[in-house]
């Protein structure tokens, strides 16, 4: 992904992209096919952070939902959304 998708994609604020490859989870690539662009590439540290953070995310969320589907107003909402 070109560096500037991914800093559109994850915040319109530079740093946060820089701070994911301070932290080690994702490197700069040159693209062999267009010298001009950088792309940014995820490491192997951040595709194990990734895979140790997705099912908390998949609970947290889960949690989330069934509070909400107590609230009358969320309810069909949540419905619509679970057939679509």
């Amino acid at each position: 992904m070109r560096t500037q998708e991914l800093t559109e994609a994850v915040n319109p604020n530079r740093s946060s992209v820089s701070r994911l490859e301070r932290s080690g989870l994702t490197e700069r690539r040159m693209c062999e096919f267009d010298r001009r662009g950088i792309y940014t590439g995820i490491t192997e540290h951040g595709l194990a952070t990734l895979r140790e953070a997705v099912p908390v995310y998949e609970e947290a969320l889960g949690e989330a939902l069934a509070h909400a589907e107590l609230d009358p107003r969320l309810a069909p909402l949540l419905a619509a959304i679970r057939r679509s």
